[in-house]
């Protein structure tokens, strides 16, 4: 199938090439395989192209690994050549899902197997998500299908990376979808019953989905000018249905396919006054669409004349038209039916004539506003508590514009009335009221305001001072949506408005429901309902939601998400306070206090409660990050860390710090005393450790890596900013660039923090901070590569000349040799097993220092810093040791006395070592068993052991190259090399050999493979020591000698006898 090509193990037949690598069939080890070869590029300097290649490979082999931890089903990778640049990995014998897809194009649809095959492939992408890994060509084209079990395997991880950010999870879906659209539309849904597997599969799937749509909104305005350019066409909407005029009848309407929309599709030649003919060219509806074609004739009646006007030419010219009727489904969100056509959700709200009521008006919504009304109560928030958030708000926005106003209009403060917020909860009746005392509404305010969605009246008043240039410094306005006062219906079925501008001498009410089409407003003219100035909002809760009408919750509300709102806010709780009050006196006592007449008579009396109702300061009005760091206190700082994170201990370190520039915001952070139990906080970055507030209302606590790493999730603290980019429920921080600088900048400070505390004097400080956060930062180096120099110098480790404190690895670098070139180190499992271990006997010697990896993250983070102040980390147990004393001519010299003696310890040994060589790290111990230069050592190869979703192959393969090295000046192998000159035959040399390669196994660190056997080798060495010669345990049994034992004679008992007697 292609072109043939040597091989040293067999041929290579090439099955396909792309710009990045070329795919052969070959043999491995007997078995079927894959070679993917990562070709170089001329255009590149070799040197450059080299060091990308590796890099790229093997970022695809851990990625491939990685995603069979995952329970992903991948290919088995067998072998990895950093020199050759290639994988060799299983070969899967399937077609491939996009084989199988179009198949169903041309001889129908199975269905049982669709469904299969949507379900893999939505568990499969799920379980890569959560395990922060990104396929990144997500195509019908890389997922093969196994013949024998019709199992989904994930093939070519060229473009997979890690990410836990949902921008990178939705574009890895997104991709996936283009691919469906583009060449599998005959399959209908399928991508819908991917995401139905997905959600079920990932635990992270909300922030993924809801930044998918995102995504997909990007594309869509550029698709579909698209349409109309390529066809030189005019469009026009109305109605749902998109109408294209032609200049030409004969071009192709190319209409972009989705999984949630279905098109009919006409092509049609009208006149403005013969608009009820229709003729249709099945042709181009075949030609386009293989699903949901149905074709009507219906959609003449919601075209108008001047609807026509837009795009015709002349009342008597017929053109060629373009009908795309939407089909709505049932299955499909309400979010996302109509976000093709681009609508403009406006509430243009048309007044309609009065109602019975003389003094009261009847306003509709557009279709529009309803169906954006139902998105918004059922989509658009996640949390129905965010309610009280944006409706305090909306009334602190009131307070505001009447601050600003007030400066060149005095007379709008004539109302002597304090500016605050307050709340009544009435849980019996289930009723919320929140007051203000802010700017109010007239009558076409409120029309235009609360009658129009997504029409911000704080923007606008903000526009309106920005243009008139009068607004005098910072402001506080919070809203910019003009959405918030609809999150009210979350909650209620009924919402009545009471406003009263102190520009109008009128107060107004505004009454809407939550599924009503149309609001009323009238005046006010009830004497008791009047309000001196402000708004006053009266939420009728549904009867699931009348939980929220408790005091209690309401006031917890407030102090989660509008504690440092700039204005008072009050809330109606209950009160009480204690006096004393008469007891009646039990008449058999009074009788007996009667006929005691001397006894002093005193009123009993007893310490009730009484209750009642008041007004209740719920928030503080400034924050502690607003003031100057200077005036603030450390004990000010710690009470605050104490109070928002509910901790009792004091934190080892606070920052306080503002930032300009291109990004604003105000931040306090702290460093715990202590880690969470469990290391929680490693394995699931949301930890709520950071509030994020924007200008000082809460927005949320969740976050997965957008604000900081997940090795730097222990960190707490609050951060605020003005001008953060949020979505439209102001509860996600959307991905952008001033959020990626927010980052940088935090993840410095919090550098700066932990770089102060290893600095101080109190060294214990530092030590309490690595024994609870050493992990976290050892994390950093494996995940975060741009803040290696930053995290290295926090680092600390024991060493064979620091065993009991541990050092940093500037002190390592102070104490280096002056001929010292590399920074050493050794894995092991303890302190203690790492002193004894024998490939510290001649670095010791040398007085070198050797690091100790004790922590099973150790050997993994080294790895990845690979090199500080220039100084290569070297492991001392692996081959190629250079220990700077190397003498050629001695080796060569060793190499022809012990040569031949290694060829044959390496045949007696056969596959368990790659070969046998003269140690140069050996001092007082006969042999050692080192690992291949690219391979795990023999800490790491314990590790991979203990994984539960460990790959045995990949297992096989890393630990196949060992080297066995021997000591020539050690009595042992001086004594192996006179057996072998003598007989290399000899039995007891040969015995004596596999008996050194399983002592070298263990002292090395290694796991004996078959623990039993080496054990029987020990009591055969046992019974050689007592016997003289080689046994087996039970031969030793009996060839021991049984010790004497006296015969047993049976005892005669002699009884006694009287004297003067005979017998």
């Amino acid at each position: 199938m292609g072109t043939e090509a040597d091989s040293k193990d067999s041929s290579l037949i090439l099955l396909k090439q792309g710009a990045e690598a070329r795919v052969f069939e070959s043999s491995f080890v007997g078995r079927r395989s894959v070679v993917k070869e990562r070709f170089s590029k001329k255009y590149r300097h070799p040197i450059l192209d080299s060091k990308l290649t590796l890099k790229r490979l093997n970022a695809e082999a851990r990625c491939m690994t990685k995603a069979r931890r995952l329970g992903v089903h991948t290919p088995t990778l067998y072998a990895v050549d950093p020199v050759l640049h290639t994988l060799t990995f299983e070969y899967v014998d399937g077609p491939s899902v996009k084989d199988v897809l179009l198949e169903f194009g041309l001889l129908g649809v199975d269905k049982g197997r669709l469904d299969s095959i949507a379900s893999q492939i939505g568990d499969a992408i799920g379980k890569l998500h959560d395990g922060g890994l990104v396929h990144g060509d997500l195509t019908t084209s890389n997922m093969l299908l196994k013949n024998d079990t019709n199992q989904l395997v994930l093939i070519d991880f060229g473009l997979s990376f890690t990410s836990t950010l949902p921008e990178d999870k939705a574009v890895d879906l997104y991709v996936l979808e283009r691919a469906l659209i583009s060449m599998h539309s005959s399959c209908g849904g399928v991508m819908d019953q991917i995401l139905t597997a997905y959600r079920k599969s990932s635990k992270q799937w909300s922030s993924t989905l809801n930044k998918l749509a995102q995504v997909r909104q990007r594309g869509r305005k550029r698709t579909m000018e698209s349409i109309v350019k390529n066809n030189e066409s005019k469009t026009c909407f109305q109605n749902g249905i998109i109408l294209i005029a032609h200049t030409n009848p004969s071009k192709t309407l190319p209409i972009p396919f989705s999984a949630s929309l279905h098109f009919t599709h006409f092509l049609c030649s009208l006149s403005l006054t013969n608009m009820h003919r229709l003729s249709t060219r099945s042709s181009s509806v075949s030609a386009l669409l293989r699903y949901g074609a149905a074709l009507r004739r219906d959609v003449a009646a919601p075209l108008s004349s001047s609807h026509l006007q837009t795009v015709g030419e002349d009342e008597t010219k017929a053109r060629w038209f373009s009908v795309l009727s939407l089909e709505k489904c049932s299955t499909i969100k309400s979010s996302n039916r109509d976000l093709f056509l681009g609508r403009r959700y406006e509430s243009t709200a048309t007044e309609s004539s009065a109602s019975s009521s003389p003094s009261a008006e009847r306003y509709e919504y557009q279709a529009e506003v309803s169906r954006l009304m139902d998105l918004i109560v059922n989509s658009l928030y996640s949390n129905k508590e965010v309610f009280l958030r944006e409706l305090i708000s909306n009334a602190s926005d009131a307070l505001d514009k009447l601050r600003f106003l007030s400066v060149t209009e005095p007379e709008l403060m004539k109302d002597a009335v304090d500016f605050d917020i307050r709340i009544q909860a009435d849980k019996d009746n289930g009723i919320i009221t929140i007051t203000d005392t802010g700017i109010g509404m007239t009558r076409q305010e409120l029309v235009d305001c609360l009658g129009t969605i997504a029409q911000s009246g704080t923007a606008k008043f903000l526009k309106a001072l920005k243009d008139s240039k009068d607004s005098g410094g910072d402001n506080n306005l919070i809203g910019q949506f003009g959405v918030g006062f609809y999150s009210a219906f979350l909650v209620s079925d009924r919402v009545v408005v009471s406003t009263k501008s102190p520009k109008s001498d009128k107060q107004y009410v505004w009454e809407g429901e939550a599924n009503a089409s149309s609001y009323t407003i009238y005046e006010e003219t009830d004497p008791e309902k009047a309000i001196p100035r402000g708004t006053r909002l009266t939420l009728y809760l549904k009867r699931d939601d009348k939980g929220f009408a408790h005091p209690e919750r309401i006031q917890r509300l407030v102090k989660n998400y509008s504690q440092f709102v700039s204005f008072p806010i009050y809330t109606w709780q209950e009160k009480g306070y204690t006096k004393e009050v008469e007891v009646d006196e039990d008449p058999a006592e009074a009788k007996k206090d009667d006929q005691d007449e001397k006894a002093e008579k005193k009123k009993k009396t007893k310490t009730v409660v009484e209750r009642y109702w008041d007004w209740e300061l719920t928030n503080e009005t400034q924050p502690i990050w607003l003031r100057n760091p200077k005036e603030v206190t450390k004990e000010e700082y710690n009470e605050f860390y104490k109070k928002t994170f509910n901790e009792y201990l004091e934190p080892l370190a606070s920052s306080h710090f503002t930032t300009e520039g291109e990004v604003e915001f105000r931040s306090i952070l702290y460093v715990p005393a202590f880690a969470p139990s469990g290391k929680d906080d490693i394995i699931n970055p949301k930890t709520k450790n950071i509030r994020l507030y924007v200008k000082r209302v809460f927005i949320s606590d969740d976050f997965d890596g957008e604000l900081f790493p997940r090795y730097l999730s222990f960190v707490k603290g609050v951060v605020d900013s003005n001008d953060l980019p949020l979505n439209v429920s102001r509860e996600i921080l959307q991905e952008s660039r001033i959020v990626r600088i927010m980052r940088k900048r935090l993840v410095r400070k919090a550098f700066d923090m932990i770089l102060g505390i290893s600095m101080s004097e109190n060294r214990e400080d530092y030590e309490k901070f690595w024994e609870n956060f050493g992990k976290h930062l050892k994390l950093g180096c494996i995940e975060d590569r741009e803040n290696h120099k930053r995290i290295a110098p926090l680092l600390r480790f024991f060493s064979s000349q620091s065993d009991e404190e541990m050092i940093s690895l500037d002190e390592y670098v102070e104490n280096m040799k002056p001929d010292q070139k590399d920074i050493y180190y050794i894995a092991a499992d303890s302190v203690t097993s790492a002193k004894n271990t024998p490939f510290l006997e001649r670095p010791l010697e040398k007085d070198l220092e050797v690091l100790f990896l004790v922590d099973p993250i150790d050997e993994v983070a080294i790895q990845n810093l690979k090199s500080y102040k220039e100084k290569n980390f070297v492991d001392i147990s692996k081959e190629d040791l250079d220990l700077g004393d190397k003498n050629e001519e001695k080796e060569k010299e060793m190499k022809q006395e012990f040569g031949q003696t290694c060829d044959w310890i390496k045949k007696r040994l056969g596959d368990k070592v790659a070969s046998v060589q003269i140690s140069n790290r050996l001092s007082s111990s006969p042999c050692v068993l080192v690992s291949g230069k690219f391979g795990w050592s023999a800490n790491m190869e314990r590790l991979m052991k203990a994984q539960t979703m460990g790959d045995p192959s990949s297992l096989e393969f890393m630990r196949s190259r060992r080297v066995f090295e021997i000591n020539p000046d050690h009595p042992i192998i001086r004594n192996l090399d006179a057996a072998y000159k003598t007989n290399p035959d000899d039995q007891d040399a040969l015995r004596a050999i596999d008996l050194l390669y399983d002592a070298a196994l263990v002292s090395s660190g290694f796991t004996p493979d078959n623990p039993a056997q080496l054990g029987g080798k020990i009591y055969e060495m046992m019974g050689m020591a007592l016997t003289g010669k080689w046994s087996t345990p039970g031969q030793f049994q009996s060839t021991v000698t049984q010790p004497h034992v006296p015969e047993t004679v049976e005892a005669e008992v002699v009884e006694p006898t009287e004297a003067g007697s005979q017998k």
